[in-house]
């Protein structure tokens, strides 16, 4: 099974705003510029949401403790569950939504998506894959002044 890196660079910033290289295994020889698009996405949320697990369960700690009154407080306290809202209700991405979102950047050219220097022109095209052409989303932004 070939094991593709997708590196995600930004002409924005140095490092994709963040956004490091994934890497997956993928069983064919061949995949549509659709799906590599969808495997990339979803690593890059699953990524993420591990990276900033523990950022994004203190701030909610933080708010219920904030907005949560003190009778709220207690009945927790006595079921022995003082955080129980905060368990229940984790802040996470939606894999689909954003690969809905990068499908609908890539059709209006927000990014173009390189396999070594050959660049893919539509989601139905297929690539072949070969484990030394790097693979590189690549954000375009207009040039100031011109």
């Amino acid at each position: 099974m070939p094991e593709l890196t997708i590196s995600c660079r930004s002409t924005i910033a140095p490092h994709a705003a963040g956004i490091a290289p994934v890497q997956f295994h993928y069983p064919a020889r061949t995949i549509a510029v659709r799906e590599l698009i969808a495997l990339a996405v979803r690593e890059q949320c699953a990524l993420l949401m591990q990276r900033h697990a523990g950022a994004l369960a203190q701030a909610q700690t933080v708010l219920a403790r904030q907005y949560r009154t003190a009778a709220e407080i207690s009945a927790e306290a006595a079921g022995g569950a003082v955080n129980a809202a905060v368990a229940s209700t984790p802040l996470l991405l939606e894999p689909e939504t954003e690969v809905a979102k990068a499908l609908r950047g890539f059709e209006a050219g927000a990014y173009l998506v390189l396999v070594g220097s050959l660049r893919c022109g539509a989601l139905d095209d297929m690539i072949a894959l070969d484990l030394v052409q790097p693979v590189q989303f690549v954000r375009m932004v207009a040039l100031t002044g011109g």
